[in-house]
């Protein structure tokens, strides 16, 4: 919605813009949290959501840092 509202002297420009933002949220962000699952070994445990999520970022970083970068993301 943003980049349709931009004004802009380049439309294709702006279109190459956005498909960097999906791209980055969807391929880099994705794999990232999706490796983290398999290689922790969170994947097997009885949890879900956010909550697997954090868990493997706790078990891969820190048990102080972990969290916080998923709060961030």
């Amino acid at each position: 919605m943003a980049a349709a509202s931009a004004q802009t002297n380049s439309c294709v420009r702006q279109g190459l813009i956005s498909m960097v933002g999906t791209f980055l949220d969807t391929i880099v962000i994705c794999s990232m949290t999706g490796l983290a699952l398999v290689l922790t070994g969170v994947w097997s445990m009885d949890i879900e959501g956010a909550k697997m999520t954090t868990e493997a970022f706790s078990l891969g970083l820190n048990e102080g840092f972990g969290p916080i970068i998923v709060a961030i993301g």
